[in-house]
């Protein structure tokens, strides 16, 4: 019966080592960045992303440091996963505006 126990607890940790070193790669984050640290009102934003699926709709939501949405809209991602979305600001407030993507 013990060895029974040992063999198991063994194959346990293995089967939990293992699932640490696979599942973060199958779950690889997409990353979005703007093209200036510093915009004014009226100019173009432009975002790129990475690691989005192929042919992907991207929804992207802008907005403002007081939460209001300023800008919403779609791009489609290409084969390789890439994806640029570009939109003029209309800064009402100043302070940081927070772009998110969700594909």
């Amino acid at each position: 019966m013990r060895a029974r126990v040992v063999r198991f607890t063994a194959a346990f940790q293995t089967l939990l080592l293992l699932a640490t070193l696979v599942v973060p790669a199958l779950a690889a984050a997409t990353e979005i960045t703007t093209d200036l640290w510093i915009y004014r009102d009226g100019d173009t934003v432009t975002v790129t992303g990475i690691d989005f699926g192929f042919s992907e709709a991207v929804d992207f939501v802008t907005t403002d440091p007081d939460g209001l949405v300023v800008d919403v809209g779609t791009a489609s991602s290409d084969e390789a996963g890439g994806v640029v979305y570009a939109f003029i600001l209309h800064a009402t407030v100043a302070g940081i505006y927070d772009v998110v993507a969700t594909g």
